[in-house]
């Protein structure tokens, strides 16, 4: 067992080699007996939490009181000498530390509701949380103060955050784990500030080997695309034309979107420095489960129409243009401090609720991603083999596939951006709901 530092503490980190199923890993301190820092499984940015707790009572039925966040609430000097007070405290009158930390929480405030809860966990929160983040969070927020508002906070169960989960799960499904990680994280909070008494996190389930998460839910894939037969890219195209906004022609983001094959966030934060003249391609820089260790970045063929659209962007020459593609709003031409635009604010809320939207029963309104699939939906009509297609979009192909396509990965791309042009083309021209026949009637003779 080792001495714990202040340096020691901060060069901590998660060791992936070191199974733990209960999402922390601990770091015992040689000086106090019990006293350790536990780190926590990173989260989607890499950081790991670390806090300090002291372990005691018999060792058969030993149990944790948590003394606080490392760098954010507590030094190791303070923490320390905290254990050891708390340690003091309990061999000499015998009481429970973490009991004696529930009285006096209990006894010092009201239990407060939630929608007192919450609104204290956003008056902290908004000076620190990006403006995009806190507009999403409030949303979080008042699902929560709607459903259960009134109720104390420390009432607040596992079957009603299950009720509000799978409410917004059948709504939205991609909502329902941001709604789930607001609320987890606000009684997180609550309990951390002493603002409730300790408790089982009802959003939040710790679950061993085996267990299944309440909150689990099959999840249908979405498979929404522009319907050819029914001329539903001609019906957005069409409606895009009255949607320009502050510079921004969606018409022609929408074009881009089905010629590059991008997900929504890789074409919103792709950089001028992406855009390789000479080669005529748009480099993927970070796409969806980009790592250090899974570099998955690839280049897309830009096309004569993605070309054309690329340079009626911006000012100047395209070559020496710098920063966003599409900067903020509220920003000039070439962004603030590099920053690229958080969401496509006006699609969500104006050109979704256009009564000219394609819509349908099962899966409602055209959606940003639902672009990506329908240019891959297209290429299959075309012939395209799933494996082109798959190389097209910049996901990964499996074993010998891989190992065969990988020098002629980007010859790929680029005639399936052409083929996607050509489809882009023939909506163009009024030719939406028949372009396919001629490929169809082909498969149909040779089947």
């Amino acid at each position: 067992m080792a001495r714990l530092t202040e340096d020691k503490i901060k060069r901590l980190k998660w060791d992936a080699s070191k199974p733990s199923s209960s999402g922390r890993q601990i770091h015992s301190d040689s000086e106090i007996k019990g006293f350790h820092v536990r780190v926590y499984r990173p989260k989607e940015d890499g950081t790991s939490t670390k806090a300090f707790y002291l372990a005691y009572g018999p060792a058969t039925n030993r149990k944790f009181h948590k003394i606080g966040q490392w760098g954010h609430e507590w030094s190791l000097k303070d923490a320390r000498e905290r254990a050891g007070q708390v340690r003091k405290e309990y061999f000499s009158t015998g009481r429970d530390p973490n009991q004696v930390k529930q009285d006096m929480i209990l006894s010092h405030s009201k239990r407060p509701t939630v929608n007192k809860l919450v609104a204290d966990y956003l008056d902290e929160k908004e000076p620190v949380w990006n403006p995009s983040y806190m507009v999403n969070n409030k949303r979080y927020a008042k699902i929560l103060t709607d459903n259960v508002g009134a109720s104390l906070a420390d009432s607040i169960t596992l079957d009603d955050a299950k009720k509000m989960f799978l409410a917004i799960k059948k709504k939205t499904p991609s909502s329902a784990k941001l709604f789930n990680g607001f609320c987890g994280g606000l009684y997180n909070w609550a309990m951390d500030h002493e603002k409730i008494p300790s408790m089982r996190n009802p959003f939040k389930l710790e679950l061993s080997s085996g267990q299944k998460s309440p909150f689990t839910v099959p999840a249908r894939p979405r498979e929404r695309v522009c319907e050819h037969k029914k001329g539903e890219a001609t019906q957005l195209l069409d409606m895009l034309e009255s949607h320009n906004h502050m510079g921004i022609d969606y018409q022609n983001i929408c074009k881009l979107y089905v010629l590059t094959g991008f997900r929504n966030r890789e074409l919103r934060t792709a950089n001028w420095e992406d855009v390789d003249m000479s080669e005529r391609t748009l480099y993927n820089s970070s796409p969806k489960y980009w790592s250090e260790t899974n570099d998955n970045s690839y280049k897309v063929y830009l096309c004569d129409t993605a070309y054309e659209i690329l340079q009626g962007l911006g000012d100047g020459n395209i070559r020496f243009r710098k920063g966003p593609i599409f900067p903020p709003v509220n920003s000039s031409v070439n962004g603030i401090a590099g920053k690229a635009r958080t969401h496509w604010h006006r699609w969500d809320k104006n050109i979704a609720n256009d009564p000219r939207m394609p819509k349908c029963s099962d899966e409602g309104h055209i959606k940003i991603h639902d672009l990506r699939r329908t240019a891959t939906t297209w290429l299959q009509l075309m012939g395209e083999s799933v494996d082109n297609v798959t190389i097209f979009k910049g996901s990964k192909t499996k074993g010998v596939t891989q190992h065969a396509y990988m020098h002629g990965k980007e010859d790929i791309r680029k005639r399936c951006a052409l083929m996607v042009e050509q489809c882009l083309q023939e909506v163009i021209a009024g030719n939406e709901t028949t372009m396919f026949e001629e490929a169809l009637s082909v498969g149909k003779t040779n089947g």
